[in-house]
């Protein structure tokens, strides 16, 4: 199931072209049990893209790993094995190496890395002796910011096994409307120039921008019995929403 920021109501995924090759990237990705990369900024869509990529799991066939902290093969290996069998796991680094190659043998899995910038040269390294351990069982894909793809270079020898990666980056501003009116109810009879000046001032075509102010502008409109979003809520939905950097 593929969850918006703060769970909007009324939220679609919206079919970007970046989503659009993404997806159809994967297929051959998982056809050939290989190793690939969504990459780009934060909030253009990688990880509902991977959130998308995941819902096609069948039961115990792939998992997500969230990095929140750099972590170390011992941690990674005991992570993704609790979450491909759903048992907790507390083995040293080799002993859950040797377990998931076993799990692997009895049946192919597909992993996806988010944040995956948050990757040690050590992890990296390991995941990639995994993938080759078990020829054609394990299709990885790493999931990250800018940064990602330069830290996946400093293994020379992953980096040449990457296999169709996908680079997002935000709207342009000729998609921008179609986008915006499909990704929620609020926006579909607001007017051009509104949904433009929104993305002018303070979207800039980030799909996470977006979700933010829509999820104020959504309580704002449901508090005023409005299906629609007006100026005066797009101005008080980009004033609460500024980021940090522009409070200094």
């Amino acid at each position: 199931m593929i969850e918006h920021y703060l769970r909007l109501d009324g939220a679609q995924v919206v079919r970007t072209a970046d989503f659009a090759l993404a997806l159809e990237n994967m297929r051959y990705v998982r056809r050939r049990r290989a190793i690939s990369l969504f990459y780009g900024d934060p909030g253009v869509g990688k990880s509902v893209a991977a959130q998308a990529v995941a819902s096609t799991f069948c039961d115990g066939e792939g998992c997500v790993v969230n990095l929140t902290t750099r972590p170390n093969p011992r941690m990674l290996a005991n992570t993704i094995l609790e979450r491909l069998t759903g048992v907790w796991h507390n083995e040293t680094r080799w002993d859950g190496a040797r377990v998931l190659k076993h799990e692997l043998e009895d049946r192919p899995r597909m992993v996806v890395i988010d944040e995956a910038q948050n990757l040690s040269l050590e992890c990296i390294e390991w995941l990639r002796w995994l993938h080759e351990e078990v020829p054609g069982r394990l299709t990885l894909l790493f999931v990250g910011g800018p940064q990602v793809r330069g830290r996946l270079l400093r293994s020379p020898q992953l980096a040449r096994r990457i296999f169709q990666p996908t680079a997002f980056h935000a709207l342009p501003a000729s998609s921008v409307l179609a986008a915006i009116r499909a990704f929620h109810p609020i926006y579909e009879r607001a007017a051009d120039d509104l949904i433009t000046d929104i993305d002018r001032r303070h979207c800039e075509g980030n799909f996470g921008h977006w979700a933010k102010l829509s999820v104020t502008a959504y309580e704002m409109c449901h508090e005023r019995d409005l299906d629609t979003i007006t100026a005066d809520i797009a101005e008080i939905a980009i004033r609460r929403n500024e980021a940090l950097s522009d409070r200094s």
